[in-house]
């Protein structure tokens, strides 16, 4: 259904906060009571706790790929899903269809309390910069050729980045890549961020780096492209990029000073996902089998999966000092979100089968209801 993987942030637009809500959401904290507890939990190296899964799914494949927190205190599982689906996941009932596949943002509080879904069009997965402008790529198909070792036919493509206003008027377009030199293939995964002084920097797997002004003017940008994936920014416009198996050395994570293209340091450990707080924190999702010592330093922090796929979340400082990790459950964990005051951590993703995962209230069993189910994790650090 995508004709695009996209790692980037989500406006939400199928309604309002204020129409679409059933009751009020716990509200996220804001001037001196943020940053007390943004102090605290930043001192807190215990492990946090488990408060709350939730899962959703129909006879389909639904998954769940990302996490938006909203100010009010709205938390939005967006994934996707075909067929009908209940989306309340406690004793009422929230219907959507889908017969061909749709996205869709699936509301709760911050204590994982469901709220309200609904469908998503496409349009909602486009990047918003901070004055309500759209960025998205798009493709223009070029030369047809027929692939015989693949058995399949590619048209060549052009990668453009498009800006539009808030009214949807195009401003401006600004090529990736000319071609699709890869035959056949299936996505072009992109992600799109904004620095600190409005620029925006689109990083690509097959156009590499681009930074550009709001006029659509491309600037230098240091950052190292081979095998470079998607990437995240923190307060500081510091740069983490994924990097694939292929780098040398093993380096699946760096960061770097976005000014000089310096590498402040690396993790060499496969992970799915990152999110960065006020203060520089990061926290890493993704899987691991057997035992992994979970601390990049000099100690030692071993984990054992008693399976495959098993779901880890882990906190550095901005230094790569450890602070802390947790083992989840089974499953695929494809987004991490951090709520802005620092105590509530979001993991989003899919899982299948029967799973068990350990609460505070207990171990909760979820069986997914077809080939997948989208799930919400909602964990609370220092109590």
């Amino acid at each position: 259904m995508k004709k695009f993987i996209k790692f980037t942030a989500i406006a939400l637009v199928a309604c309002t906060y204020i129409s679409c809500k059933k009751e009020a959401p716990v509200q996220a904290l804001t001037g001196n009571e943020a940053k007390t507890q943004l102090k605290e939990v930043n001192a807190c190296t215990s492990p946090p706790q488990f408060l709350a899964i939730r899962t959703v799914g129909g006879p389909n494949e639904d998954v769940g790929f990302n996490i938006v927190l909203h100010p009010s205190g709205i938390v939005a599982l967006v994934g996707s899903f075909s067929g009908t689906v209940d989306f309340d996941p406690g004793a009422g009932i929230k219907n959507l269809s889908a017969s061909n596949g749709a996205y869709f943002s699936q509301w709760f509080d911050r204590s994982a309390k469901f709220v309200n879904a609904a469908i998503e069009s496409p349009a909602a997965l486009a990047y918003k910069d901070k004055q309500g402008n759209t960025y998205d790529v798009v493709a223009e198909d070029g030369i047809v050729t027929e692939n015989s070792v693949l058995n399949c036919s590619v048209a060549s493509k052009n990668y453009l980045l498009e800006k539009k206003d808030p009214s949807g008027n195009l401003l401006w377009k600004s090529m990736l890549r000319e071609t699709d030199e890869n035959p056949c293939r299936l996505s072009f995964d992109y992600t799109i961020l904004e620095d600190k002084n409005g620029n925006i920097i689109v990083n690509s797997n097959q156009g590499g780096w681009k930074k550009l002004r709001p006029s659509g003017q491309t600037l230098p940008f240091n950052i190292p492209a081979n095998y470079a994936g998607r990437f995240w920014m923190d307060a500081q416009d510091n740069i983490y990029v994924q990097y694939d198996e292929k780098r040398p050395p093993n380096k699946s994570l760096s960061k770097y000073d976005s000014k000089t293209g310096k590498e402040l340091w690396y993790l060499d450990m496969p992970f799915s996902n990152l999110d960065i707080d006020a203060v520089g924190n990061v926290f890493i999702t993704g899987t691991f089998e057997g035992t992994r010592d979970f601390n990049p330093g000099p100690g030692t922090y071993n984990l054992t999966a008693a399976v495959a796929k098993t779901m880890f979340v882990q906190k550095l400082d901005a230094n790569k000092s450890f602070h802390w990790a947790k083992k989840l459950g089974t499953g695929n964990p494809a987004a991490v979100k951090v709520d802005p005051n620092g105590k509530y951590i979001f993991i989003a993703g899919s899982f299948d089968g029967t799973q068990t995962y350990s609460t505070i209230a207990g171990n909760v069993t979820a069986i997914s209801k077809g080939k997948t189910d989208a799930f919400l994790i909602a964990l609370q650090q220092c109590n």
